[in-house]
Order: C-alpha cells, then structure tokens, then sequence
C-alpha cells in the first residue's frame, strides 16, 4: 500500500543510503583537522564551489535562492549554539548545497552530524534549501536517529508543518526500529503521528515481525479493536506465513473479523504460503466453498501463481 506521503514510500531506499553516507561522511570526519584547524586552501575550496552565477547561495540571511545572477557569497550557516568546531564544516556543507554537490553535501552532512547534531539540524532547518529540503531534512532524521532517538524525534516533533512533521516523525521511527523495534513502536503508539499514522505502525511492525514474530504478534492484537489493528495483524501474518503458514492463517481467521480486511489478509498470506509450498496452500484454501465469493477469489489467486501470472 502507498504512504500517503510519497517519500514515506522512498524509505527504503533512503535507509539503505544512509549507511553509505554514514560512513563516508565519518570517514570525511577523521581525515579533518582538529576543531578550528582549517588547512590552506580548504575554505578556498568550499568558495571555488560556489558558482559565480545562476546557481544559487546559501547563507543564515539570504537563504537559498535560484534567481540568476544571485550574487556570489561565502555561504556560512552561524548558529549560536552551534558547537565551535562545526562552525568550518559547516561552511563547506553550505557551499556544497550551494553547489549542488549532492555526493559531496551528503558526506559533509554526515560529518557534521557526527560532530554536532542539533547545530547542524537547527541551520539546515533555519536555511531555505529549495527542492533539496525534505531530503536532506530527511537524512538529518536518519543520521541522528542511531545515535539519539529521543532527540530526533523531538526535533521532527516540532516541525511547524504537518505534513513535513509526520514525514520526519515516521522516519524517525522506522530508523529507529532498525535497532529497536519495541521501543520505536511503543514511541509511535503515543506519538505525534495522525495522517501517516496506520502506515507508519505497519510498517514498524513489519520490521519488529523480522526480528521477534511473538513479541511483535503480542503487541499488535493487545491494540484497540478496529482498522489499524486488523492491518497491524495482518501485517504479523503476512511475516509469519514465509515460515508458519498454517498458523498464519489461523492467525487471520480468529484475529481479523470476517469482511474485506479479513479476505485481503487470507488472500495475503496464502500468496506466500504458495511461493514454497503451492500444494499446502490450495489443500488449505479447500475450506472455503468453491461457490462462495472468497472460495472463487482464493483458487483465482492461487490459479495465477501456478500459472505464472
């Protein structure tokens, strides 16, 4: 199912990049001098970066802009409560912005929020960063997270823009659940989300199925009765069928009340029964009538599998 949040349903790949960056960008962090040590001609460098015309600056007080013939500056981000020795990273983070170097901005991000987070998040959210802005918003989400969930999280927290709010708050989340799924969904339970909400706690549950199914089945049928915990039951099954099926189904039928969510959970699971084990999975769709609308819309589903549709 599609995020209502079109990016929400780029977080995959977003999660899988971020440990690229991560590790370039912490790579960049130690081949730096010490705090305030710039060597000759690095700021140079960041300067040479910035084009003389029609690309853009960024700076605490002009922003980003893309009028043409904007005039040159050196772009530097002052905060001050910025931790000093981020201030010369910085400056070569704004000027790569600036640039439209998205290789080069994203190891100095990650160099930046290694060394100071909040700083680094409080001027990339104070700059105006054009079409760039929910991505690199979005990768200060996933480099903070492994190292402060709370933090980050509060910072998505009070983003004044809902839909910018629920992006962060949902990455946040599923960032999170990489390492610490009870906890992350224990935080989304009680958290800021409304719109992204039923998407984000599937999605968390599925990740929490991966490393404790009964943890993660026992969390999702103490929730309230209702939609979101028919999807969050489901979501259990559909993780539990690639290795228990039979009770995958029987999950499904005491579990989700009979209706179009339960026929979209039966026909879920038993779509991965039949990727290993076809035979098992039509004996156990015989239950239903071949004359009743779920009978007919299983041995459908099931008919296509076998024949490669």
């Amino acid at each position: 199912m599609a995020h209502p949040h079109p990016s929400l349903n780029k977080m995959p790949l977003l999660l899988a990049a971020a440990a690229v960056v991560i590790t370039a960008g912490l790579w960049l962090a130690l081949a730096l001098p010490p705090s305030g040590e710039q060597p000759a001609g690095r700021t140079a460098d960041a300067v040479a970066s910035v084009p003389k015309s029609g690309r853009g600056t960024l700076s605490a007080t002009q922003g980003f802009s893309d009028e043409p013939g904007t005039p040159p500056v050196h772009p530097i981000l002052p905060r001050g409560e910025m931790a000093a020795g981020s201030r010369p990273l910085l400056e070569q983070l704004a000027a790569s912005i600036a640039a439209h170097d998205g290789e080069r901005t994203n190891r100095l991000l990650a160099a930046c929020m290694a060394q100071d987070p909040e700083g680094t998040a409080a001027c990339l959210e104070a700059a105006s960063l054009g079409q760039e802005r929910e991505r690199l918003l979005a990768q200060v989400a996933l480099l903070w997270t492994p190292q402060n969930p709370q933090a980050a999280l509060q910072w998505a927290a009070n983003r004044q823009d809902a839909a910018e709010r629920e992006f962060l708050a949902g990455t946040v989340y599923l960032k999170w659940a990489e390492a610490n799924p009870r906890d992350a969904a224990a935080a989304a339970e009680r958290g800021v989300l409304n719109a992204t909400r039923t998407d984000v706690m599937r999605n968390l549950v599925g990740q929490w199925s991966e490393k404790d199914l009964q943890s993660a089945s026992a969390w999702a049928m103490k929730q309230p009765g209702g939609s979101t915990r028919d999807e969050l039951i489901q979501q259990v099954a559909i993780k539990q069928a690639g290795t228990y099926p039979s009770e995958a189904a029987a999950l499904v039928l005491k579990e989700i009340p009979s209706g179009i969510q339960q026929n979209e959970a039966i026909i879920a699971v038993l779509h991965q029964w039949a990727r290993h084990d076809l035979p098992g999975a039509k004996a156990w769709a015989e239950r239903f009538p071949e004359n009743t609308g779920m009978g007919g819309e299983v041995r459908r589903e099931l008919e296509g599998m076998e024949k490669g549709w």
